[in-house]
């Protein structure tokens, strides 16, 4: 009788098994790694959304898919459009509500030049996004707005940074509740990821809390991510790179009117590459700038850069620096998902 039992018993769980086998596995979202659902996001905008100038379709069409990313977690979209020199710009926002109603804001901006914008700006924003899905259902100190902004890259406009200014000056009363803000910007090509931080004001640094945490929380994780030399300039150039003090660099992305405007605390992180306080370093061509992104001899003509160029590609950026590109997303990731989490007040 027991070995009967015993019997139907072994029966029963082969049963099972077989069964368990032949279901369609429904992988969850955290058997996903962020570093691939993000360069997953990333080879999409490269086969879909290959130049998201202002005003084309393909910004439009870029900005819808983002919605529908968004919405595919929870999120409630907010669009806030404006207009400028006869174009009309499209900024989003998500809001993560915190244990506090203070505010961290995470941003990057999802148009580009004239180029798959890869490196500038699709490697930021696919960062950005993930953090957003990722952090939907996370608790954290602070309540969370995360911002794709439209027209960073409006040179036609005559006005850089056109969306985070717009926003900034549009919604200045908000900045007694912000702490800090963090963007993220052309960081898939440059040879070594670099965050900046802090202002020069009335001969001294100040705001530089958010840049040591960066940097310490790097370090904790190790993640090698630079700063600045000292004084960035080259004497002997005929493009020298000024205004550039260590640690702060307070213009270059969208950043710069949550410095200037706001006066609130901010860290850049991006990929590049900064020769040395002589000047040394690089090819002759990158020495004309001291600021350039990649000391590569095939970019040589390009002055070392990726961005605005024909090398903004993923193909061609994974064919000169294989991994380089998912390596870097994954990184700033780890760096931001911890700032994310900490109370800075404590």
């Amino acid at each position: 009788m027991k070995r009967k039992k015993l019997c139907r018993l072994v029966q029963r769980m082969s049963a099972v098994l077989i069964l368990i086998s032949i279901l369609p596995v429904n992988a969850s979202k955290n058997e996903t790694t962020a570093a691939d659902a993000m360069y997953q996001n990333l080879s999409y905008i490269q086969e879909q959304f290959s130049d998201r100038q202002v005003g084309t379709q393909t910004n439009r069409a870029a900005a819808q898919w983002l919605v529908k990313e968004l919405e595919s977690v929870g999120y409630t979209v907010k669009e806030e459009s404006f207009e400028q020199n006869g174009y009309t710009f499209y900024n989003y926002f998500v809001m993560k509500p915190g244990q506090s109603k203070k505010t961290l804001y995470v941003g990057a901006h999802y148009d580009s030049v004239n180029t798959y914008g890869i490196d500038d700006n699709g490697s930021g924003l696919c960062v950005v996004l993930e953090l957003a899905k990722r952090f939907y259902s996370i608790s954290t100190p602070y309540t969370i707005q995360f911002c794709f902004f439209d027209g960073e890259e409006s040179f036609k406009t005559k006005l850089g940074y056109a969306g985070s200014c717009n926003f900034c000056n549009t919604h200045i009363e908000r900045k007694k509740d912000a702490v800090a803000y963090i963007n993220i910007d052309s960081i898939a090509a440059g040879d070594e990821l670099f965050v900046y931080g802090g202002a020069w004001e009335n001969g001294g640094l100040t705001r530089t809390g958010m840049y040591q945490w960066a940097r310490r929380v790097a370090f904790q994780n190790g993640i090698d991510l630079k700063c600045l030399p000292e004084e960035v300039s080259n004497p002997n150039a005929s493009e020298a790179v000024t205004g550039f003090r260590s640690p702060a660099r307070e213009t270059g992305s969208d950043h710069h009117y949550f410095n200037s405007v706001w006066k609130i605390p901010y860290i850049y992180i991006e990929a590049n590459r900064w020769c040395e306080e002589d000047g040394s370093g690089g090819n002759e061509k990158t020495n004309q700038t001291c600021h350039y992104q990649t000391n590569e001899e095939q970019l040589e003509n390009t002055g070392g850069q990726v961005m605005h160029t024909e090398w903004d590609n993923l193909d061609k950026i994974e064919g000169l620096f294989p991994g380089r590109v998912k390596q870097h997303m994954k990184d700033v990731y780890t760096v931001v998902s911890n700032l994310l989490k900490i109370n800075f007040e404590n």
